[in-house]
């Protein structure tokens, strides 16, 4: 072969054209990658050789540990260390100075394997390999500094278990190996936070959650210290153990200021809703990243569930709400007025259908009577979607390009009721239930529904609790009696 064909192997260019969407041919991957491999033989073996003529240095690194311990046990334990085999020498000496090349020549290597692997992912996945590798890379000699200071204490212990008459031979080779184990341990248990950490990023982990198992995480890291490290001493594990729950709690802390800074992005408005638009990136994949969510014309909104104080987007661009609620048990006044007020806040326009007419044909006009009377002018309709009563009065709301969102309780009817506007059984529904008259709840997501006339209706799951999230002019609206 030629020396342009020699370098020709080295080339990670593509031979074929590259497709506007980034796609390479499988040859052209697979040049690459002999590329890269050939590439990293290359620089280990001549990293070797250059190791090789420091091989003296690297020796006495290595012993060094073990010449601590010695020195701290003085005469009452007698050790020496020997090498075994007449070919021993010259293999401790390769596997030292290979060892040396592969630590020395990490960013190399690892930029290689980097090299070949980023291509193929998207922008944002780019961005997390870029942070793992500025943080795991310091992380990971930061654990094989502490496995190195920790080391000779190890030995220590294991050395001082020698009876008074009898020889600690160590055998060099599998000292070696020790030696490599203990620092490998270290090193890879120091980069444990950093994982928790990407985990919480992707929205795997949460911070609450992570500090409602602390004590058992805490328990479980000195656990595995013990187990891990193959001295077995007090001291090895607590040295292990103390600096990876300091870790923990650092990635504890990081973990919660995300799930705040996650948090107040919600609460502004940041994260797009159902009915938001958006301005999207396309991806040569066919998939597509939102950049911005753009201004909302109405948005109704909640106060977040449980002890968060953040407001949730519960449907954006709505220009109709309608409020659902069942007659008979179902009915709540109360909670209509809750509705109300959110709607209002909103910008949408508020109207009431009562479902379930057909159950309660006595009930219908003193309940429509009640609901007017805390609804301030907004329109109430009592409709039945299993006779179909009332439904043609909801017609004109429904007009071609006007978005309608149906919100309430669960059970009340609301799938059963796009269902019936849009004349085919689309969204899944339960029978009713005979103690409390009340569907089953089936919904679990937001679906925007298109009707035939053009209007989108928007069926939410019922809401167990709606805590308000509104400002004072919708407040005033909704209690004019009292404000």
């Amino acid at each position: 072969m030629s020396v342009a064909g020699v370098i020709g192997l080295f080339r990670t260019k593509p031979r074929h054209p590259v497709s506007e969407d980034g796609r390479m041919a499988l040859a052209d991957h697979l040049r690459e990658l002999r590329a890269r491999f050939l590439a990293v033989t290359v620089f280990l073996v001549v990293g070797t050789t250059v190791a090789w003529f420091f091989y003296d240095q690297l020796f006495n690194l290595i012993l060094d540990p073990y010449n601590d311990a010695r020195e701290v046990l003085g005469e009452s334990v007698n050790t020496e260390p020997y090498i075994s085999g007449a070919a021993g020498p010259l293999l401790l000496r390769l596997k030292i100075s290979a060892l040396a090349a592969v630590v020395i020549g990490s960013p190399f290597w690892l930029y290689q394997i980097w090299a070949f692997i980023v291509p193929g992912l998207h922008p944002h996945e780019k961005h997390w390999t870029r942070l793992f590798a500025a943080v795991a890379g310091p992380l990971f000699v930061a654990g094989v500094a502490v496995g190195y200071y920790v080391l000779p204490k190890g030995l220590q212990v294991l050395l001082s278990f020698t009876p008074a008459d009898v020889q600690s031979l160590l055998e060099f080779t599998e000292y070696f190996s020790f030696f490599t184990r203990m620092l490998l341990v270290f090193g890879v248990a120091f980069e444990i936070p950093l994982f928790v950490v990407l985990l919480n990023f992707a929205g795997v982990v949460s911070g609450a959650a992570l500090a409602k198992h602390r004590p058992w995480i805490i328990l479980g890291t000195f656990v595995f210290a013990a187990v891990a490290t193959p001295s077995t001493d007090p001291f090895s594990m607590i040295m292990l153990a103390v600096p990876m729950v300091v870790l923990f709690l650092i990635s504890e802390v990081v973990a919660r200021t995300v799930d705040k800074r996650r948090a107040r992005r919600a609460s502004s408005g940041e994260l797009a809703g159902v009915g938001d638009w958006v301005a999207l990136r396309l991806l040569p994949d066919g998939q597509a990243i939102v950049e911005a969510v753009l201004p909302r014309r109405t948005a109704f909104t909640r106060k977040e569930t449980m002890d968060r104080t953040g407001e949730q987007i519960v449907a954006a661009n709505v220009d109709t709400v309608f409020l659902v609620s069942a007659l008979g048990h179902d009915l709540n006044l109360r909670r209509l007025e809750r509705y109300l007020t959110a709607a209002w806040d909103s910008g949408a326009e508020p109207v009431i259908v009562l479902t379930k007419a057909d159950l309660h044909p006595g009930e219908v006009t003193e309940a429509v009577a009640d609901v007017e009377a805390i609804a301030f002018g907004v329109p109430v309709h009592a409709v039945s979607n299993v006779t179909g009563e009332g439904l043609d009065a909801l017609d004109r709301y429904l007009c071609p390009g006007r978005t309608v969102a149906l919100l309430g309780s669960s059970g009340v009817g609301k799938s059963t009721l796009v269902n019936s506007l849009l004349g085919e059984e689309r969204m899944a529904t339960a029978a009713v239930r005979e103690d409390d008259e009340r569907g089953r709840h089936t919904t679990s997501h937001r679906e925007l529904v298109p009707l035939p006339g053009g209007a989108l209706l928007l069926d939410t799951p019922g809401m167990r609790e709606l805590q308000l999230y509104a400002d004072e002019e919708a407040l005033d609206t909704a209690f004019a009696d009292v404000a």
